[in-house]
Parts: structure tokens; sequence; C-alpha cells
């Protein structure tokens, strides 16, 4: 319980101390929406948070991005981020204007027609009907929780599993 608590401590502590970087080089991967089921089954076996997010919203991503940086720094390898924007210049100018993330951000290419959507069914999640939107992966990849999750909750997901 007291680790739980301090990595939620951290969390929240750094969060507040890192809005006003400047970000340069986080790293952006145009993967194709058929090949991020790949890219998450290859993190099989532990238990990780999927961020899907899109940069034009932009207060809830910044907040979230932030939360879920410190917790990356503190367990790595737990967060997949998946960005959901159309445009890849617009994603690329918004990670200026934020801290450098600590994970890569991958951004769904989809085809005409095509949707995030898709991915996630594969998974057996619900359709994501917001964003920000968050998932719980545990180690074999069954969808814990879904929707707009609190950190403090992740956190709690993450470190169960020691």
């Amino acid at each position: 319980m007291l680790k739980k608590v301090a990595i939620l401590l951290v969390c929240l502590v750094f969060t507040s101390f890192s809005l006003g970087v400047q970000a340069e080089d986080t790293k952006v991967y145009d993967v194709p929406l058929t090949k991020i089921l790949d890219v998450i089954e290859k993190t099989k076996g532990t238990r990780r948070v999927v961020l899907i997010w899109r940069s034009k919203d932009k207060k809830a991503s910044r907040k979230l991005l932030a939360e879920f940086s410190d917790l990356e720094n503190t367990v790595p390898d737990s967060i997949i981020s998946i960005s959901d924007d159309t445009d890849p210049l617009a994603l690329r100018g918004y990670l200026k204007t934020i801290p450098i993330l600590p994970f890569k951000v991958l951004r769904a290419q989809k085809k005409t027609g095509q949707n995030i959507n898709l991915v996630l069914r594969k998974l057996g999640a619900e359709p994501v009907k917001g964003y920000p939107a968050i998932l719980l992966l545990n180690e074999d990849n069954t969808i814990n929780a879904q929707g707009r999750i609190y950190i403090d909750y992740a956190v709690d997901f993450i470190v169960s599993q020691n």
C-alpha cells in the first residue's frame, strides 16, 4: 500500500512541475491501424495502460499525457500511447508545445472508412465514445477497465502486478 501511495504522490508532484517544459523530440511512429494490435501483442506479459487521445483535445490530452508520463517514468514500459490524429503535422506541432514524453507515440494511420474501434474490437473493448480514452490491459491482453480512468486507479492496477 505504501508503494502505491508513493508512486501516486510522485506522479502528482511531477505533473505539477512538468507543464512548462518545451518538447522537441517525442518519438512519433506512424503505424497502420491494422498493425497497432501487433504492437500491443508484443508487450503481452505485463500490465499496461493504453492511452487513446487526439491533439485537438488539447486541454484533456495535456493533463492525461503529463499524469501518465510520470507513471511511465516510475514504472517503465507501462504505457502504450496511441494518437488518433489524422494530421501528422498537427500532431507534431502539438507535441512541441508539451514536455517530452517518456514513451513513444503511435499515430494510427487509417484508410478511408477505418477508425480506432477496429483495433479495439479485436481486443474486446467497447467503442471509443470520447477522447481521451484509457484501457487497462492485464498480462494476457484482457481488458480490466476501459473509459476515463483516474491516474490513482491506473497506478494501483500497474503496481498490483508485483
